[in-house]
């Protein structure tokens, strides 16, 4: 019969140790970031800096430690609410499934490797426009990047589509989007 705390009859939970951590982390982080001499530090310190520019007055330069610590900052409440969401949805089946060590493992080679994935596009842009590129602008370096790398392609009926991928896109405000910013 019932004896203390119930515990479910699966291994289970809404909230795992790594997931439960990692949220709470995120949430410090961007609380510290509310703070205006606080973020300038954190963002000159920790933020994904390009590689091989000299450092701009008021702007940080690449630390090896960048790959990790970029990982924990956000730029507004809605993307912080946005990549929680996105962690807990995804990630608690993952670290239920495949145990926390396992998931952290996973977790901190998907931020690193992201890093290394948006180092040379963002790299490239910085130094293409001469070192003066603010990384506000790192969205229009990817999606730059992205038309280089991957290569966008139009087929016989106009539509506008990934090469990598079979996704058209029909839509003429995306395909502008694209191609003018």
């Amino acid at each position: 019969m019932y004896q203390g705390t119930y515990q479910p009859p699966t291994r289970f939970s809404v909230f795992p140790p790594v997931i439960k951590n990692l949220l709470i982390l995120n949430v410090l982080v961007f609380l510290a970031q509310i703070v205006p001499e606080t973020n300038r530090i954190l963002i000159n310190w920790f933020g994904l800096w390009p590689l091989g520019g000299s450092p701009i007055i008021g702007l940080g330069e690449f630390w090896p430690w960048q790959l990790l610590s970029y990982g924990f900052l956000h730029g507004s409440p809605s993307h912080l609410l946005f990549n929680m969401f996105a962690l807990w949805m995804f990630g608690v089946q993952i670290e239920n499934t495949w145990g926390s060590q396992r998931f952290l493992a996973f977790y901190f080679a998907c931020v690193i490797g992201a890093a290394l994935i948006q180092m040379p596009v963002v790299t490239w842009d910085f130094m293409a426009s001469g070192g003066s590129a603010l990384v506000g602008a790192y969205d229009q370096g990817l999606r730059r990047g992205l038309r280089h790398l991957v290569g966008f392609r139009n087929d016989v009926s106009g539509s506008t589509y990934l090469s990598l991928f079979p996704v058209s896109y029909q839509s003429q405000v995306v395909r502008d989007w694209i191609w003018t910013h």
